[in-house]
């Protein structure tokens, strides 16, 4: 009787998904019109990865976030995604998670796959708008005779992110980074030995200074051998897009994020004393 009865209110075809409004004791007639109206949209859940995080945070930020998503299949989806700007042979994600707020389906809920692949859908979609594929050609000549390849400039990239307070340093970082590499100094740059420690912590000890890591910026000399965290897109342009400035140095100045760029380890010195004088760090 029904189909009959939908087929002489013209309501078919109807289009498969989730109803609301269907009720038990529900007549033809409001039936007929909860499904004329379609189906409900998809339910989502919204999941928040933050600039900075590093692959390991946010492993926890999601198996915290997604009770039912298996560890293993975390780790293999991780495993098995080689961005087209990994280095060959590499299986670190760590820089390409792109940061931002996703919008999940529910039925795609604890599929670690489905969510490292539309993580990896916006890096792409960030990293081409920016120009880092073209890296090479793009900062041709600003570390001296080194040329940066693309994967290089998102480790610069990751760098920023981890020094600058505010978005107007982001590209004096940058430059200061370059400007270092060229002359072959050290980058000392410390959020670089809090990944080589993996510990998030305001003070570093002597020890921590003196770890023996291809990470740790104080003693090694160039960058390190991969982004320490996932950068957000005005990280990146700040790497591509460095400020013009021979600084070679730069220091916090206050709490509200600002740096004091200079080229003069004497001023730099200066500086440092005067900062922490005033409490800034």
């Amino acid at each position: 009787m029904f189909e009959w009865y939908v087929k002489w209110k013209g309501g078919d075809p109807f289009q498969a998904g989730d109803y609301e409004g269907l009720r038990v004791n529900s007549s033809m007639g409001d039936v007929v019109d909860v499904l004329k109206a379609g189906p409900a949209p998809p339910k989502t859940v919204f999941f928040l990865v933050r600039e900075g995080l590093w692959v390991s945070e946010f492993k926890k930020l999601a198996l915290e976030k997604f009770p039912s998503m298996d560890p293993a299949a975390l780790d293999a989806a991780l495993a098995n995604t080689h961005p087209s700007l990994q280095p060959a042979g590499s299986g670190n994600l760590e820089g390409f998670l792109y940061p931002a707020t996703y919008e999940i389906a529910q039925q795609d809920v604890g599929n670690a796959q489905k969510l490292v692949d539309q993580m990896m859908i916006s890096f792409d979609r960030i990293s081409q708008s920016e120009g880092l594929p073209n890296a090479t050609a793009k900062l041709k000549g600003v570390a001296g005779t080194k040329v940066i390849s693309p994967y290089e400039a998102l480790i610069v990239a990751s760098l920023v992110e981890s020094e600058a307070k505010i978005d107007e340093d982001r590209a004096k970082i940058a430059r200061v980074i370059y400007n270092r590499l060229a002359r072959g100094d050290t980058l000392g740059i410390d959020a670089s030995v809090l990944y080589a420690i993996q510990k998030r912590k305001t003070t570093l000890t002597d020890s921590d200074l003196k770890t023996d890591s291809p990470y740790n910026t104080r003693l090694k000399k160039g960058l390190p051998p991969a982004p320490i965290n996932s950068p957000g897109q005005k990280s990146i342009n700040a790497a591509l897009n460095p400020a013009p400035g021979d600084w070679l140095f730069y220091v916090l100045t206050d709490k509200d994020g600002h740096h004091y760029f200079t080229n003069n380890q004497t001023d730099f010195t200066k500086a440092v004393a005067d900062a922490k004088a005033r409490g800034v760090f």
